[in-house]
């Protein structure tokens, strides 16, 4: 095994500290592990759109409304939204 020196802010620091004290271990096996991790799987901190979309999903089939009832509630909202807009700028 290898020492390497880095530089890390201090606000990332704290975060390092705060996981290494959830997990009973110290501030080197955090960062141990974070490189690991985004090595072995680079991909597995980016969220797929699908992924991101799945809790409104779930929201939506647990609501019991149709997706005409969904789609009138979007453009109302919209409407809405847009009219609030129009009156802040005025």
């Amino acid at each position: 095994m290898s020492t390497i020196e880095v530089t890390v802010p201090d606000d990332l620091l704290r975060i390092i500290d705060e996981r290494a004290l959830e997990r009973g271990s110290d501030r080197g096996q955090v960062i141990r592990d974070i490189i690991d991790g985004v090595l072995r799987n680079p991909t597995s901190s980016v969220q797929t759109f699908d992924a991101i979309l799945a809790p409104i999903r779930q929201g939506f089939a647990e609501s019991g409304m149709s997706e005409h009832e969904a789609l009138e509630m979007l453009q109302s909202e919209l409407k809405a939204v847009r009219a609030e807009r129009q009156q802040s700028l005025h």
